[in-house]
């Protein structure tokens, strides 16, 4: 129901004259006439009725002014409950991702949207990632192991420089004494994931699929391989990014240092942005997206 008849209904019943309700709801006699006629045959009762050359409010008619403030009210409360949610959609930014992201982006990420948006910022899994999306729980997605899904779209938003990264213990020993890379211990994460179309069985993205490493240990953590890194005890395959800002922070000797193979032809993986795909571009995704692209 169209609840500026119910409206105009209501100055009729205040003025009890047809000119003059439509001059105060500024619209034509003829106007008002076709709208409360409309409402009678909603409601399937007559409101009014002719009295001489005016008008008379019929007892239905009266019955029924009696609720019209509270059905406007009410219509008021749900436009602000509306509103809110809008407000509440455009504030709070909840993200999916994992470590790499998470400990790693999320100040600079806080600090680009804003104090106006809240956020969340979930640690997940590829695949759940995804899941956690069109499930509802979470808004956006960031990763550089996708999982594709009919009710997304994975933007590619750039790439991250990955790779083999040991102490100078390791670099110097494979260097010299030409180790064999079969041999060379490995950190890497306990977390699988599956149906990727890189091909990658672990968190770190490593290409298990076409080479095959030597995993001493396992770990859920992404501080805890790091710390087994610099500890000269194995190699991890981890962002440059993130290796540039833990050297900034160790002393000399813990410092890890990129060991190149000619196994790894290839190591920069795409970054996904990923969302659901009736969204549209806002805000949000364009702060996601800048903070993304900075990575190298």
């Amino acid at each position: 129901m169209d609840t500026n008849k119910i409206r105009h209904f209501k100055s009729l019943v205040q003025t009890k004259n047809m000119r003059e309700a439509a001059q105060i709801l500024g619209i034509s006699h003829a106007g008002l006439s076709k709208s409360i006629k409309s409402l009678e045959q909603e409601l399937g009762v007559d409101l009014i009725t002719k009295d001489g050359r005016g008008i008379k409010i019929t007892q239905a008619g009266l019955r029924i002014a009696q609720e019209i403030d509270r059905l406007l009210l009410e219509e008021e409360r749900l436009l602000q409950l509306a509103n809110q949610e809008q407000i509440k959609v455009e504030t709070i930014c909840r993200i999916g991702t994992f470590e790499v992201f998470s400990t790693y982006l999320a100040p600079d990420i806080m600090t680009q949207l804003g104090d106006d948006i809240q956020v969340e910022i979930r640690e997940l899994t590829p695949g759940k990632i995804e899941e956690a999306i069109i499930n509802g729980n979470v808004d956006y997605g960031l990763t550089y192991i996708p999982v594709p899904h009919h009710q997304l779209d994975h933007l590619n938003i750039g790439h991250v420089q990955m790779g083999l990264y040991g102490t100078s213990k390791f670099n110097k020993q494979y260097i010299s004494d030409k180790v064999d890379f079969d041999l060379l211990p490995f950190v890497a994460p306990l977390t699988s994931v599956n149906d990727t179309p890189t091909r990658a069985q672990g968190l770190d993205g490593w290409p298990d699929g076409r080479i095959k490493r030597f995993i001493k240990y396992r770990v859920s953590l992404l501080e805890t391989a790091l710390s087994i890194s610099r500890s000269s005890l194995a190699v991890g395959y981890f962002p440059t990014f993130l290796v540039d800002l833990h050297n900034k922070n160790v002393k000399s000797e813990f410092k890890l240092h990129e060991i190149k193979i000619s196994k790894l032809d290839s190591t920069k993986q795409p970054i996904y942005l990923v969302k659901r795909k009736e969204d549209q571009e806002n805000r949000i995704t364009k702060v996601l997206g800048k903070v993304l692209r900075k990575l190298k």
